[in-house]
């Protein structure tokens, strides 16, 4: 084992892996790839590394190329065909920007009135412990967890230690 090039000695490392890997037990769990679902069809999603602004902003330098050499050609594009299909893509990216601020708008007002909302119905469960009981049906049906349900905290058993 003295030339075992999988450990390393003269480190403190080394033994733990060097006994990690004469038990054959992995140094860290294998990788499980998780699939994700979704509910749109596969035409319709998008291939994950393609983000829109930067395919306009590619399409902006190609059609300045194109513009400043007009007898490049391809056999199935045009140059307005490939100027129409950017106005169409910056129009669409446009109104998803303003879809998105609105939202922003809705999600704020939808986490304030959660918040207060919250704060409302901690003032009403505590109401109602104090005008039922804490150990009342009603307060465990507001939510709150009746004191006779609770996991008591004694005094912590030590396990005797076998000698060695």
């Amino acid at each position: 084992m003295k030339n075992d090039p999988k450990k390393k000695s003269g480190t403190i490392f080394g033994s733990v892996v060097g006994d990690f890997l004469k038990l054959n037990v992995p140094l860290r769990p294998p990788r499980v790839s998780r699939v994700r679902r979704t509910s749109l069809p596969t035409s319709a999603r998008m291939i994950p590394y393609l983000k829109p602004p930067v395919v306009l902003r590619a399409a902006d330098d190609i059609l300045k190329v194109w513009q400043a050499n007009p007898d490049f050609r391809l056999k199935d594009l045009t140059l307005a065909q490939l100027e129409q299909e950017e106005r169409r893509l910056a129009e669409v990216l446009r109104k998803v920007e303003e879809h998105e601020l609105s939202l922003v708008a809705l999600f704020n007002e939808r986490a304030d009135l959660a918040l207060k909302l919250h704060k409302d119905l901690i003032r009403v469960r505590s109401g109602i412990r104090g005008y039922f009981g804490e150990n009342s049906s009603e307060y465990e049906q507001a939510g709150g967890t009746r004191t006779v349900e609770r996991k008591r905290s004694g005094p912590k058993i030590k396990k005797p230690t076998a000698p060695a």
